[in-house]
């Protein structure tokens, strides 16, 4: 039964991830004369800022990380943190988030604590982010988007609390795990004593994360769309922040595939026509990739110049 779920979990992504993209695909398909116009007149310009800012983006995110490391005190050295950072970012891409903790977890097994801590730090930066990611949701989207629903509404809320428990007191999953199996032997004892200013700083950082993404997400759509405006800025920051808060949600796929894409569409839709919509939201995922790229890259060059023996 265990070997079984796991295909058939695959199937079940594959299947919602082909049942969402297909239509798309078609949509593209049936009006392909109109979007290679919207295509022809791309202001490389505001392309060009959408990517830098996308990549100013993971810097903020990587730093933040680089801070949470050095709290816990399991860093590896500048350049090798970055590159264990930037290296598990894209192991989200693979279906599970399983992946993305045990490649982060594997990568800091020499550090101070092992294991264990260095997979606490990465749920307390997910609980942060997720958090940060809640509560501008909480902002923007009901008046952005009608989302005056109640359910809706606490939904989010008790989403939002807790996170916000994970993340003031990271160590409370291991404990829960620990009051569930009734053993010992999940973890090792560990106490994490981290000031509120660290947990203040860190969230700020996070919340700075979604709004320089939703601005290059706002860049980017402009690059297609020129008609938009900066008054429009709350919107695509709601588009922003609901598109990369159901790929946080959606563990199924890989990186939320399909399931991003169809929020994104959805939401996109009410300002543009609905195949522009596709083909912004498809290209984002890949400048999303190219960002990252270019931080591992870059990583791996900043630890091979530090391994050169000086001149």
């Amino acid at each position: 039964m265990k070997r079984i779920f796991p295909v058939v979990r695959k199937i079940i992504g594959v299947v919602i991830a082909a049942a969402i993209l297909i239509p798309m695909s078609w949509q593209l398909y049936t009006h392909r004369t109109e979007v290679g116009a919207y295509l022809v007149h791309i202001d490389v310009r505001m392309l060009f800022v959408a990517l830098s800012l996308g990549i100013l983006d993971l810097g903020i995110l990587a730093f933040a990380w680089l801070l949470i490391a050095n709290r816990l005190g399991i860093t590896l050295g500048l350049h090798r943190d970055l590159k264990a950072f930037f290296f598990s970012n894209l192991a989200k891409r693979i279906p599970g988030m399983v992946w993305y903790l045990a490649g982060r977890a594997y990568l800091y097994r020499t550090a101070d604590g092992g294991i264990w801590v260095a997979t606490t730090g990465t749920m307390l930066e997910n609980s942060l982010l997720l958090l940060g990611g809640l509560l501008l949701a909480l902002i923007v989207l009901p008046r952005q988007f009608g989302l005056n629903n109640v359910w809706i509404l606490f939904a989010l809320a008790a989403v939002t609390l807790i996170s916000l428990v994970l993340s003031l007191r990271p160590s409370t999953l291991w404990e829960f795990a620990q009051l569930l199996q009734r053993r010992d032997k999940i973890r090792p004892t560990i106490v994490l004593r981290i000031p509120t200013w660290d947990i203040l700083l860190w969230f700020t950082l996070y919340m700075l994360v979604w709004i320089v993404g939703g601005l290059a997400f706002h860049c980017f759509v402009a690059a297609f769309y020129p008609a938009l405006t900066l008054a429009s800025f709350p919107f695509t920051l709601g588009v922003s922040t609901a598109y990369s808060l159901s790929g946080l949600i959606a563990f199924l796929l890989p990186a939320g595939l399909g399931i991003k894409e169809l929020t994104g569409v959805y939401l996109l839709s009410r300002l543009l026509p609905t195949p522009l919509a596709i083909v912004i939201v498809l290209l984002f995922r890949i400048k999303l990739l190219l960002a990252e790229g270019l931080w591992l890259v870059l990583s791996y060059c900043f630890e091979r110049w530090e391994r050169q023996p000086p001149r």
